[in-house]
């Protein structure tokens, strides 16, 4: 998927509503989800620029690493990488 960016944007968005659910709050999950939803159309445009998949590819696998190796302060911190890389990228599409 590293290549195609819909099919990234499309895998994202089932990744990231998983852990949502996993939090085991449904208006947190709700909350989530819709704000989610809210920046696709910036998110599809940050997702085309060269490279950006394979970010977005390697920050979703250190947070699975984290979860999967049942350490909380790993997912925790690599979560909150792709969450500022998310947040600077859109500002910039935003800007532009």
């Amino acid at each position: 998927m590293t290549h195609d960016p819909v099919r990234l944007q499309i895998s994202d968005a089932e990744f990231h509503h998983a852990i949502y659910r996993a939090d085991g709050n449904p208006l947190v999950a709700d909350f989530c989800t819709r704000l989610y939803s809210f920046g696709l159309e910036f998110r599809r445009r940050v997702l085309s620029a060269d490279g950006a998949v394979s970010l977005s590819v390697h920050d979703h696998t250190r947070i699975l690493d984290g979860f999967e190796k049942g350490d909380a302060a790993a997912a925790v911190g690599a979560m909150e990488k792709h969450l500022i890389r998310i947040h600077r990228t859109m500002l910039d599409v935003m800007n532009s």
